[in-house]
């Protein structure tokens, strides 16, 4: 359990960066042992999660997690050994796993990975989708991998540490300088009524204090300007989608009515978490949406945050539909208009990917009203 929330809490530290770091490792992976798919799974309560990806296919390689029932990974944690699988199929232990199926997984090699205190979060694992007898040598490369992943587990965990400790500290001091410092100023005001030999000392304490609240500021201003750079601009995103989803729209003569404003609208909320869920959205509404309909794309902001608002103008969504709204492989009542594929995830991975964002994804309309979903993401 303790280590279940602890891979739950290097889930919520993870940076678009530290995803790349670990994509990086993943793919050299795969290159060097000649498999096709190779992950950095953190294992939690009810799903695991890919750090680290290369090879998986649609809708995971952009959801980046799979359900707990499909995980080998689990049983390397449980069991804080190496996991060899040479055929799925005529194992026990997985041959009904429904990763067999869904994933393709056949041969997987699989080694705990943990942080500094011995606590295993997940695997490093290659994955075949073809029966595959691992060699000693294959074994050994591997391990040295999956140590190279458990470092920057590691490195990832003390960096999101003192990140925090930073945050505290620039939290926590603000008003005990501030503090200071006035009390400083008061008592210089008033340095002529103590004797001139404690004229140097008031200086020098007023000095400090300044010193220090200058640093402070510095510090906070170093943080804020990280945020920004780190924010992305929702107009900016959502014309760019506009522009590419256009093509498809005019295929079914639907018009993608945006009002998007001219200032920028910035959130705090990672750019290709964002892309992904308006992207979605929108790919979305066109489907539903019959031949010569309109999608209506709007953005607004409630207190601290900022929203989208997507319509499309289909059937809208059943009382019965509303129960299965958001659960994956969901068929609900409404069909593709241009019989376009449709694997049940769209939903889910948008909601899923704007709750990572710390925003949210709600639809919004009646039932038998088309269809208008709301997405939130945190103000810059």
């Amino acid at each position: 359990m303790i280590e279940q929330e602890i891979a739950t809490t290097f889930v919520e530290s993870l940076s678009r960066s530290a995803m790349g770091e670990f994509d990086r490792i993943t793919k050299l992976g795969a290159r060097v042992l000649n498999v096709p798919v190779c992950l950095v799974s953190i294992v939690e309560k009810e799903r695991q999660v890919f750090a680290g990806q290369v090879g998986l296919t649609a809708p995971y390689c952009d959801l980046r997690e799979t359900p707990i029932s499909h995980s080998f990974c689990q049983t390397v944690v449980s069991s804080r050994r190496v996991v060899v699988v040479n055929d799925s199929r005529n194992d026990d232990r997985f041959c009904n796993n429904p990763a067999v199926v869904d994933l393709g997984v056949i041969a997987y090699l699989g080694f705990p990975l943990s942080d500094r205190f011995g606590n295993i979060l997940g695997a490093f694992c290659l994955i075949d989708s073809i029966e595959r007898d691992w060699t000693e040598e294959e074994v050994d490369r591997a391990r040295d991998f999956a140590a190279i992943a458990a470092t920057q587990v590691q490195f990832q965990m003390e960096k999101a540490r003192w990140r925090s400790l930073l945050d505290v500290m620039i939290h926590d001091l603000k008003s005990p300088l501030a503090a200071a410092d006035f009390s400083a100023r008061l008592l210089l005001e008033r340095k002529s009524s103590f004797p001139p030999e404690t004229y140097p000392l008031l200086d020098g304490i007023l000095s400090s204090t300044g010193q220090a609240v200058e640093l402070l500021k510095e510090a906070n201003s170093l943080e804020r300007r990280r945020s920004e750079e780190n924010s992305c601009d929702l107009s900016s995103v959502l014309q760019n989608i506009v522009e590419n989803q256009k093509a498809t729209a005019e295929l079914k003569s639907i018009s993608l009515k945006s009002t998007l404003t001219d200032s920028s609208a910035l959130t705090n909320a990672d750019h290709w978490l964002v892309e992904r869920v308006l992207d979605n959205l929108i790919d979305n509404a066109i489907k539903y949406s019959p031949r010569g309909g309109e999608v209506h794309i709007s953005i607004f902001e409630r207190e601290d945050m900022i929203g989208i608002r997507v319509r499309d103008s289909g059937p809208g969504f059943s009382e019965d539909d509303l129960t299965r709204l958001y659960q994956r492989y969901s068929r609900l009542s409404a069909n593709p208009t241009a019989e376009e594929t449709s694997t049940g995830l769209g939903l889910s991975i948008a909601r899923r990917l704007a709750s990572q964002t710390g925003g949210s994804l709600e639809l919004v309309s009646e039932v038998g009203q088309s269809a208008e979903f709301e997405t939130l993401f945190p103000r810059a």
